[in-house]
C-alpha cells in the first residue's frame, strides 16, 4: 500500500504539522511534462518509504498560499520538512538521485 495523499491549502499545514514522520510534498501541475514523468519515481518512493515518510502530492492549482509562503517557483519542486527545517529540491530528478537526496536527509539526524 503506498503511502501517497493529496494536500491543498485547507490542510496543507495541519498535514505537515501533525505528522510524526517526515513529509515530502511534490508540487505539481497538469500540464508539466516533468511532473507527469516524476509519478511512477514518486509511487516506488513511496513503497520503499512506506511508513518512514509520508509523501504529498500538492497540484499547484489547489495550493496559491502554500506555495507563496514557501516560495514554489518552479515545478516540479519538492519540499521535504524533517526536525523543523524545510529542505528543498527542484526540477525533474531520477529515482536514483531522489533516493539519494532523501538518505542523505534522513541520515543527518
Amino acid at each position: 500500500m503506498n503511502n501517497i495523499s493529496n494536500i491543498d491549502d485547507n490542510n496543507f499545514e495541519q498535514e505537515i504539522n501533525k505528522s510524526d514522520i517526515p513529509v515530502l510534498v511534490d508540487f505539481w501541475a497538469e500540464w508539466c511534462a516533468p511532473c507527469k514523468a516524476l509519478e511512477p519515481i514518486i509511487a516506488n518512493i513511496a513503497e520503499m518509504y512506506n511508513g518512514k515518510i509520508k509523501i504529498y502530492k500538492a497540484l499547484m492549482d489547489d495550493c496559491p498560499k502554500s506555495i507563496n509562503k514557501y516560495k514554489v517557483r518552479a515545478l516540479p519542486t519538492f519540499l521535504f520538512f524533517h526536525n523543523g527545517t524545510t529542505i528543498r529540491k527542484i526540477g525533474k530528478i531520477s529515482q536514483v538521485d531522489l533516493i539519494s537526496w532523501l538518505n542523505k536527509i534522513l541520515k543527518s539526524d
